[in-house]
């Protein structure tokens, strides 16, 4: 969806009040009550429960199932060469740096020096001149880890995921430091790279794949006690005050309202999901049209704040 559709999405907002407002309106004040207070209550237990399944169900199936996807990846991630050819790129006017220099580095041990400090005093050295300043230098250089490790966890993942990956890695470069070691080893045959995947998995990716399994389970939640208190109210015999159709009608509009705000959150929980699993022009599109809305932006940010 392009920009040009903001409005679609306040549209949903407007259409979820209009029609939980009638309904409710026919309903009758007490199966009205019944209805939002289900509803509550389907909001308050969705977000409950869905972090304790997102848990469970990452901690004995997601990780180990994502460890195995990218045990390959990250044994074939060739991270010294990768890197070298990297700092080749930068466009440093001649700078070129030999690969096997660039290895022994990665290979060295990093609580001696650390691999920042080595790889730009050899970039130095190299044509006995300072590069570039050393934050600037040092920030490429950090992309360049984050890219690798994108590449690593996009092979046989999610790019959101991926694209997760490489932002924790430029906000804390530091934790390459112990993924390095890792990334240099490979495993019998250098098939398999279970160190280094594990490590991806802990520290970079778990956050999202939670994350991502709670926004389903919050929806099938939602979406199965929204339904109870729709079939309980249905099944009430009682209609109370259905007399006073001024009461009704008012009644009925309070609570379509709030009704209208839950089926709201809903629908902002499934764009967010289409979101996050989308590729990244999705991804893109759909937060500028969502930033372009005048209401369900803020729907939407309470479920990105939550998930």
């Amino acid at each position: 969806m392009g920009e040009e559709f903001w409005w679609f999405y306040d549209v949903i907002v407007v259409a979820a009040i209009l029609v939980c407002g009638f309904i409710a309106s026919k309903q009758g004040i007490f199966k009205g009550v019944i209805t939002i207070t289900g509803n509550i209550v389907a909001v308050v237990l969705a977000f409950s429960l869905s972090g304790f399944i997102a848990n469970f169900y990452y901690n004995n199936s997601t990780e180990s199932e994502i460890i195995k996807k990218m045990s390959a990846p990250a044994a074939n991630s060739r991270f010294g060469m990768k890197m070298s050819d990297y700092i080749d790129n930068l466009g440093y006017n001649g700078l070129s740096v030999n690969s096997a220099k660039i290895e022994a580095i990665y290979k060295s041990d990093a609580s001696k020096k650390s691999y920042d400090e080595q790889i730009y005093s050899y970039v130095n050295s190299v044509n006995g001149k300072e590069v570039d300043r050393k934050e600037v230098f040092l920030e490429k250089l950090h992309k360049g880890y984050a890219e690798v490790v994108k590449d690593i966890v996009s092979a046989k993942l999610s790019k959101y995921a991926a694209e997760y990956a490489a932002r924790e890695i430029e906000k804390d470069p530091d934790s390459m430091n112990e993924l390095i070691p890792l990334l240099m080893k490979t495993a019998d045959g250098g098939t398999e790279n279970n160190g280094a995947a594990q490590y991806i998995a802990e520290n970079y990716i778990k956050s999202p794949y939670k994350n991502h399994t709670k926004l389903v389970a919050f929806i099938i939640l939602m979406i199965v006690f929204i339904a109870a208190a729709l079939f309980i109210a249905s099944s009430a015999k009682v209609r109370l005050y259905d007399d006073m159709k001024a009461a009704t009608l008012t009644v009925g509009a309070l609570i379509g309202i709030a009704n209208g705000a839950i089926i709201t959150l809903l629908a902002s929980a499934i764009v967010r999901l289409n979101v996050v699993t989308g590729s990244d022009a999705m991804l893109f599109f759909n937060n500028k049209a969502i930033d372009k809305t005048f209401v369900f932006k803020y729907f939407y940010q309470f479920i990105t704040d939550k998930f």
